[in-house]
């Protein structure tokens, strides 16, 4: 369960599998206070942005397929994000502005795949197009939550989370700038902006509850 969870490919996989199995409702497990107000002020699955796995060597095609059909007419086109489903610290994600770009990073992997190299699977995500961004900076943020899963797959929440903060403003018309759109960590830590607005670019939930309440 926990490779299912923690993998990016995988976890695709298990919420399209509780989407099939429980239609536009919450799985039935899920705690009330997680299922309403400002918890879940919409329908569910509009906090999944739409997403598909691909390895090119189980021919994954069919989702990809499908989701061109559907987005490829967007004016103006709306970016997809593209992460390996194992890697870690930012490593290998890059943001597509066109389908044309998305075909060519899967091509690639074909081609690699076709010469025996070992790669993993890749998730393509539709780019949120209108983050939440901090006050200070105009800055994009991720929010790291921990938890423990315990040998009878009880998960248990912790009270306290983290924020990880970008180094520069989001520009949405800058795709290519990693410190404007990608917040992890280590790739913060080398822009010379480091620390500027918080120490170690993080906040925690009390600073972020301030920065809400000034809104």
């Amino acid at each position: 369960m926990l490779y299912y969870a923690t993998t990016k490919g995988k976890l695709i996989h298990t919420l399209a599998t509780a989407r099939n199995a429980n239609g536009e409702d919450f799985p039935w497990e899920m705690p009330d206070e997680l299922c309403g107000g400002a918890a879940c002020p919409g329908p569910i699955w509009e906090l999944c942005p739409t997403a598909f796995a691909f390895h090119p060597s189980k021919r994954e095609r069919n989702p990809y397929l499908a989701l061109r059909a559907a987005y490829e007419e967007d004016d103006p086109p709306c970016p997809w994000i593209i992460k390996p489903s194992d890697g870690t610290k930012g490593q290998g994600i890059r943001i597509a502005g066109s389908w044309r770009q998305i075909e060519g990073q899967l091509r690639a992997m074909s081609s690699a795949v076709a010469c025996g190299e070992n790669i993993p699977t890749w998730v393509v995500q539709r780019y949120l197009p209108n983050p939440l961004l901090l006050r200070r900076g105009s800055r994009k943020f991720d929010l790291r939550c921990w938890a423990a899963l315990d040998p009878a797959y009880n998960v248990y929440l912790y009270g306290q989370g983290v924020l990880r903060t970008s180094a520069v403003a989001y520009d949405p018309n800058d795709l290519q700038n990693t410190y404007s759109h990608l917040t992890n960590h280590c790739i913060a830590a080398t822009h010379e902006d480091y620390g500027m607005y918080e120490e170690t670019n993080e906040l925690f939930y009390a600073a972020f509850d301030a920065e809400l309440g000034q809104r």
